[in-house]
């Protein structure tokens, strides 16, 4: 009889920790694919899909995974990129497929590609 609940808990915990640490992995995720480590070099790229994350930045700001056809500049070719932005609602117009946008790149990393222009 004492079993069943104490299994439940276990149950249960067990899903709350596995929930818990998906969460944490996307957001720390967001937050490294948002900030470059060192300068960037500014290109321009064209929204090819936009994807809404399901996730919410202070319950307001839409994080959404952008793939990017980035144009090439003297130091690189064109290539295409993913990324993930928090953008505010009003703001997603400015995201939608077909959009030109601004964007930097990471001098060391090519596949790093974060927004060069106002999201909120």
């Amino acid at each position: 009889m004492l079993l069943v609940p104490v299994v439940v808990i276990v149950v249960f915990g067990s899903i709350l920790l596995a929930v818990g640490r998906y969460m944490g992995q996307r957001a720390r995720e967001a937050r490294a694919v948002t900030h470059l480590v060192g300068p960037g070099i500014a290109s321009t790229a064209e929204v090819l899909e936009v994807q809404d994350t399901g996730l919410r930045n202070h319950r307001i700001y839409i994080l959404v995974r952008l793939r990017l056809a980035v144009r090439g500049t003297a130091d690189f070719g064109a290539f295409e990129a993913e990324t993930l932005a928090a953008i505010s609602p009003v703001q997603i117009p400015e995201f939608a497929r077909g959009k030109e946008i601004r964007v930097k790149v990471d001098a060391t990393q090519r596949s790093r590609v974060v927004i060069d222009q106002p999201i909120r």
